[in-house]
């Protein structure tokens, strides 16, 4: 018999556990770069054909984190299959669990790991993303007189309020369906994390989506939040190389770097911060 990641924190050994990564192109390891032949799965939403040619799964943090748990002598089978570059809450969730997200979890699960919520708003903020990438080209401006520039295109934090409580209903349905349907299942959330530090994009975007996020979570007992943003600070995408974990060419997803970070933080919460052999 499997044995399960109880609420006190403690993984003990035994058969293999299953491990489901549900989420964006966080946890699918999209990394503009190089192209590689990946299929999308069969989560799928707009552009999914396209943005499947940069994504690595075996780079997103959900493979690096079963990679530390068997480090620890913890067989872990990693379904990653619930992951989607561009996918909102709504592919996950849509007046009830989609029939992927169904077959995924009726073979049970010992841990789940969920990050989603950015593209819930992200397209409020295409014109800004544009506008950053833009600037990025151009070397002879100050960072400070480039952000100054930014923050007048960044949409008003009341723009987004209605997605935000969209996306917090839907959240609050998933993660109790999760918690329904996997029993004991240690489930962890990320929050997300500030990719240029500005505090037009803090105040306006991480912070409010990652309240909401906390919040959802709050309500389920026995669910942890790893912060991500804490754990990007001074490493974002102003740092300079090596110590920047924020893709120089995007300027929004984490390298393999900050995958690993992420990965690190993940497995300390699925595991309480210890393994009992």
């Amino acid at each position: 018999m499997t044995d399960r990641p109880g609420h006190d924190g403690a993984v003990s050994s035994g058969s293999a556990l299953r491990y489901v990564a549900i989420g964006d192109s966080l946890p699918r390891g999209f990394l503009f770069e190089r192209p590689i032949r990946q299929p999308p799965g069969p989560i799928q939403v707009r552009w999914s054909p396209l943005l499947s040619l940069f994504d690595h799964p075996a780079r997103g943090y959900p493979e690096l984190v079963r990679q530390r748990l068997a480090a620890t002598g913890l067989q872990v089978r990693l379904d990653n299959t619930l992951t989607c570059t561009g996918a909102p809450v709504r592919a996950f969730w849509d007046r009830g669990p989609v029939r992927d997200l169904q077959r995924v979890l009726a073979g049970g699960a010992d841990i789940i790991t969920l990050t989603v919520g950015a593209n819930d708003i992200l397209p409020l903020w295409a014109g800004y993303a544009l506008a950053a990438t833009a600037a990025r080209g151009v070397p002879l401006v100050s960072h400070r007189r480039k952000q100054s520039l930014l923050d007048r295109v960044a949409p008003s934090s009341d723009a987004a309020e209605a997605r935000l409580q969209t996306f917090e209903a839907r959240l609050s349905d998933l993660l109790g369906w999760l918690r329904v349907t996997s029993g004991d299942a240690r489930i962890v959330l990320t929050t997300y994390y500030n990719p240029d530090g500005s505090s037009v994009v803090h105040e306006r975007f991480v912070t409010p989506l990652n309240t909401r996020i906390r919040r959802v979570a709050d309500a389920v007992p026995g669910t942890r939040v790893v912060e991500l943003d804490p754990l990007f600070d001074g490493h974002r995408i102003t740092a300079p190389n090596p110590r920047r974990w924020v893709s120089g060419v995007d300027g929004l997803h984490p390298t393999d770097a900050g995958q690993a970070v992420i990965a690190t933080a993940v497995a300390a919460a699925i595991t309480g911060g210890r393994l009992v052999s």
